[in-house]
């Protein structure tokens, strides 16, 4: 079985990120295909089961409505839900506040909080040094501002530049009437994840031999999934 993932630095759908490592990452996908998407069931079984990767983050496009902003303008964003690992997994740090943890993420619903990015900070906010604490609405909805992401970083992939990010579990505030978070048969999910490293170096020969040793181990975990929920492997 091919591994279902491609070296992030090598894929055509992801951007490049300003962290380092960055031949340690990889986009993870279900099937033959690149980009196709995960349930987050799946996703949660692969990050809490695998051996293979250090760090396992999902991210998905998600639009709002944003009041509030300069002027008291109401505008339309658009944004990623994020799982609470995705800055921490990354390397990004925040250029003020903070990032989301695992810990935002943990129930549905618990925590309404958003990481603005630079750019939204600047236009939609004013460069306010004071917007760190502030609540903002969204969908009509009350969120916290916790953080600001650092200028230069854009997201995970290439399609679009998030203007903010929000966890996963927050899914029902940010998109209403929409359910899929525990639908095993949904795709609405991207993946990356960021390789142990075995080594305190890799030379090529050292990380072509790691590599296919960590795609014989998630083969085997896919295997056991497909066993457990056979409609994954259709």
């Amino acid at each position: 079985m091919k591994a279902p993932w491609r070296n992030y630095a090598n894929s055509d759908l992801f951007r490049p990120l300003p962290c380092s490592s960055l031949e340690r990452l990889v986009g993870y996908y279900i099937g033959k295909e690149e980009g196709n998407g995960l349930s987050y069931p799946y996703y949660r079984d692969v990050r809490d089961r695998n051996e293979v990767f250090s760090g396992f983050i999902a991210f998905r496009f998600a639009t709002a409505n944003l009041s509030g902003g300069i002027g008291g303008r109401n505008e339309y964003l658009w944004g990623y839900l994020v799982s609470g690992n995705y800055f921490d997994t990354l390397g990004v740090r925040a250029a003020m506040g903070r990032t989301l943890t695992e810990a935002d993420d943990k129930a549905p619903g618990a925590h309404p909080v958003v990481v603005l990015s630079h750019s939204c900070w600047q236009r939609r906010f004013g460069g306010d040094t004071a917007i760190v604490g502030k609540n903002v609405l969204l969908n009509g909805r009350g969120f916290t501002v916790i953080g600001v992401a650092p200028a230069g970083f854009f997201g995970t992939e290439r399609l679009i530049a998030p203007e903010f990010f929000a966890p996963i579990m927050i899914q029902r505030q940010i998109e209403p009437g929409g359910d899929w978070l525990e639908d095993r048969g949904s795709g609405t999910l991207w993946a990356v994840g960021r390789l142990h490293c075995r080594f305190a170096w890799f030379s090529l020969y050292r990380l072509q031999l790691y590599l296919s040793y960590s795609a014989w181990v998630m083969t085997l975990l896919i295997k056991t999934l497909w066993v457990l929920y056979p409609a994954l492997g259709t």
